[in-house]
């Protein structure tokens, strides 16, 4: 009877512990769809108010074309009417020997003739680029906005390739795991086929993805600056390192002391890293359709770097690099 009483109030409050929890998820959504509403209206607005000043400028610029047409024609019809009346005072032998050619001459007019016709900018507000530049604008004020991230080639291992772009890495395709003949760094990996990012957070809320396209082996997450990079060790929380893993083309697993396996029921093509600092939160989402994958949750107390590893190449069949997707 106690321990059923016991188990009674821990669901009960479990539950009032989701209620609350309920209750803050349902604020922060209405928050962040509330700026999203008020740019997306301000953006609109404005779009509005300069469609409207374009269409003040052209109907003016019309109406003075049409102004100067009319002048035209005025002038024109007073020529005609001009011309009328000295061939109707002209003898018909005056007008053979003024000429018909230089009487019309005397009358001539030369029309001038507006500037090229003007129309609104359709290019502005009629194309489909001008709603992609408001969607660009939007990330900004979308949190996180998604970090530009760049490897750092003093912490890759001596068998990685780094591209120049500083975007993508590969296991070396050389025999007997060659190494490259790269200077020894106290924040290099020597053992394992890690490298890091030349960014790293302590604070704030952050998100990156990496294509994973053709990979059936690779390792990412985020490690904490003190972490071990020599030798052999732990790649688990309690070491530093909260990492999800892919080995055997799908066969997926968070980096805890168990290794636990991931149910993927779509593989994804890119892996995308969710970084809470303040809530201690590490999430995996498939980027193709932001579905979830794992969440690591823990207290994070200094610097957090994320870490990548294609793994090795097996021998070509996973020879394909990491490659980081820019914001």
């Amino acid at each position: 009877m106690k321990e059923l009483t016991e188990y009674k109030m821990k669901e009960e409050a479990k539950m009032e512990e989701l209620k609350i929890q309920a209750v803050l998820m349902a604020d922060s959504i209405r928050d962040e769809f509330e700026k999203m509403h008020k740019f997306l209206n301000e953006r609109e607005e404005a779009m509005r108010n300069q469609l409207r000043q374009d269409e003040e400028n052209v109907s003016k610029r019309l109406e003075g074309n049409v102004t100067a047409i009319m002048g035209e024609l005025s002038a024109i019809e007073r020529k005609i009417s001009e011309l009328q009346a000295r061939l109707k005072m002209t003898e018909a032998v005056e007008i053979l020997k003024v000429g018909i050619k230089d009487l019309l001459t005397s009358c001539d007019v030369q029309a001038q003739l507006p500037g090229p016709l003007v129309e609104l900018t359709m290019e502005m507000f009629g194309q489909p680029f001008q709603f992609f530049r408001v969607w660009k604008e939007m990330r900004q004020i979308i949190a996180p906005v998604p970090a530009s991230l760049t490897l750092d080639p003093d912490t890759a291992n001596t068998q990685l390739i780094i591209s120049q772009d500083l975007l993508g890495v590969k296991h070396s395709s050389k025999q007997n795991d060659e190494e490259q003949d790269l200077p020894e760094a106290a924040e290099r990996f020597n053992e394992y086929l890690y490298v890091l990012s030349s960014q790293s957070f302590a604070s704030g809320r952050h998100y990156w993805e990496v294509d994973l396209r053709n990979k059936i082996q690779w390792v990412i997450g985020v490690c904490r600056e003190s972490a071990n990079r020599k030798g052999d060790f732990l790649v688990v929380p309690t070491a530093g390192y909260w990492v999800l893993s892919l080995f055997n083309e799908n066969d997926y697993r968070a980096s805890n002391l168990e290794y636990t396996r991931i149910p993927v029921e779509v593989k994804p093509w890119k892996l995308g890293v969710y970084l809470d600092y303040e809530a201690g939160e590490v999430t995996f989402y498939n980027a193709d359709n932001m579905s979830h994958l794992y969440t690591f949750t823990d207290t994070f107390t200094e610097k957090l770097y994320p870490i990548f590893s294609p793994c090795n190449n097996l021998s070509g069949k996973n020879d394909e690099p990491l490659t980081l997707l820019t914001g």
